[in-house]
């Protein structure tokens, strides 16, 4: 009778488990479909935040773009008045001081020569 008993908790028992884990198995497909439908969510919340993005992201590229273009224009002026305005200061200098320009002219002409010529007399006869 003992091992009638014993056999019957036994059956018990295992019934007992097999129930606790199919109720685990469902449990943990419940878990995993739920994980899904959150992750699809929220990559559907990216997607759709990124897709809203994209225009406003050109957007601001093409305002950024603009201003750029805008900025080189001006400088390109500004460069080419500055520049302009220097010549007209040298030109005037030149025609208050033509002997003294001259001078200059002439005297780092020598100094290039000389300069030059003493660096080719080094390559031709193999000394450095």
């Amino acid at each position: 009778m003992e091992k009638a008993k014993g056999s019957e908790f036994e059956s018990d028992k295992a019934k007992s488990l097999s129930h606790a884990l199919s109720i685990l198995n469902e449990a943990a497909d419940d878990s995993a479909q739920e994980i899904r439908r959150m992750v699809n969510s929220d990559y559907e919340k990216l997607r759709d935040l990124f897709d809203g993005t994209k225009p406003k992201i050109k957007r601001a590229f093409g305002e950024i773009k603009g201003f750029a273009d805008e900025s080189i224009h001006l400088a390109k002026d500004k460069v080419v008045t500055t520049a302009k305005g220097a010549a007209e200061n040298v030109d005037e200098s030149v025609h208050q001081q033509p002997w003294m320009y001259l001078g200059c002219v002439a005297a780092t002409s020598v100094l290039a020569g000389f300069l030059l010529g003493r660096n080719s007399v080094r390559v031709k006869h193999g000394t450095s």
